[in-house]
């Protein structure tokens, strides 16, 4: 059951990552070579829908990716620090 707890949170968070590498193509805002913002005036709970996850595999993803220190949220902004991370 792990195991397919593990696999189901892979792929979610794969549409994580690959919604946020298509908001960052539309309105990314570079910060320097490694790091990008996107503006996201929007509640976390459509942030989910674009992504095609719940609000809370959305919310548990991307608090392992802030406490992994690459990601956070600065007023309504994105702040994707390490863009490698998006990589997958």
């Amino acid at each position: 059951q792990q195991k397919i707890r593990n696999l189901a949170l892979s792929d979610a968070a794969a549409k994580i990552k690959s919604t946020f590498l298509q908001l960052i193509q539309e309105k990314g805002e570079p910060i320097d070579p490694k790091s990008m913002k996107i503006y996201l005036p929007m509640p976390r709970q459509d942030l989910a829908n674009l992504a095609g996850v719940s609000r809370e595999t959305l919310a548990r993803i991307m608090a392992d990716w802030q406490d992994e220190g690459w990601l956070f949220w600065e007023g309504k902004y994105l702040v994707i620090a390490d863009m490698e991370k998006l990589d997958y």
